[in-house]
């Protein structure tokens, strides 16, 4: 028996894979290694071929129920790259609460954190403006930087690239 798996997205990763090969006459449990985008191994198992099961307590690939939405999301940041005016964030908040940004340089440090208040939950992402500034209203250089929302116990970065 020949087992021949692929990896769909633009960059291939190590992945283990558990196996499940049934034959009339017995069952193997497995783990396979998929380590290029595609690859293949061949089992030899006495009886005839009855099927296979890729992951089939649903630990790898999939959740046996939905996640849950984080209570507060960062869904885009336009323009990127930003210029000297900064860019937009859009937040989507699922849990009312407070929500806060914060923005990281490239070396780790806190450049500002600004407090939004008490956000209502709804469908409809919230927009909020980084101006370029840092937490006391002074530009920042060029360079990359993190923002990251947080609230409700979440927390969700993307990176930015600010080109003055």
């Amino acid at each position: 028996m020949t087992v021949a798996l692929r990896q769909l997205q633009r960059r291939p990763f190590q992945l283990a894979v558990p196996l499940r090969l049934l034959t009339d006459r017995a069952a193997r449990d497995t783990t396979v290694w998929l380590r290029t985008p595609r690859q293949s191994w061949t089992f030899d198992l006495p009886g005839a071929w009855k099927g296979l099961e890729v992951d089939p307590d649903g630990w790898v690939l999939m959740a046996r129920r939905p996640l849950p939405d984080p209570p507060v999301r960062l869904l885009s940041v336009h323009p990127t790259p930003a210029g000297p005016e900064g860019a937009t964030l859009a937040l989507r908040v699922t849990a009312s609460g407070p929500v806060a940004v914060e923005l990281v340089d490239a070396a780790g440090r806190r450049r500002g954190r600004w407090q939004l208040g008490e956000l209502a939950a709804r469908d409809e992402p919230y927009p909020w403006r980084w101006r370029g500034e840092d937490g006391d209203g002074r530009p920042v250089p060029s360079g990359v930087y993190w923002l990251s929302v947080s609230g409700g116990g979440g927390r969700n970065a993307a990176k930015v690239v600010l080109l003055r």
